[in-house]
């Protein structure tokens, strides 16, 4: 990730954080972890029930003290992007049990091609 896509991952963190009124400072620092190759991120990604590797572009973890993203750079910058911002949006959610709850049914109905309100 460039200088520009940092530059362009703190606007999105300041402009939806602002848009959705999450005090960041309440959240644990998050730190984004970029593996140079997918082969690389791999032996770190969540593994399914059967014990293969998920097939994901990206991971989020928090815990009270700190927060993580993994994800590889391989990828396209528009795919780098998108998967970036996924996963910064589970952190800036996770501020509060009640954000939690509604951002995992909004998902679930996003998923499943609905629509929910708050």
């Amino acid at each position: 990730m460039r200088l520009n896509g940092m530059l362009h991952f703190d606007q999105f963190i300041l402009s939806t954080s602002s848009a959705l009124n999450i005090n960041i400072g309440a959240l644990p620092p998050l730190t984004v972890v970029l593996f140079r190759r997918d082969k690389d991120y791999t032996p770190y990604k969540l593994l399914r029930p059967n014990g293969q590797v998920a097939p994901i572009a990206g991971q989020f973890a928090r815990r009270a003290t700190w927060s993580v993203v993994g994800m590889a750079r391989d990828s396209d910058n528009e795919e780098l992007e998108r998967t970036i911002h996924h996963e910064a949006t589970h952190w800036l959610m996770s501020v509060d049990q009640e954000r939690r709850a509604w951002s995992r049914r909004a998902g679930v109905l996003i998923h499943q091609g609905r629509t929910c309100s708050r």
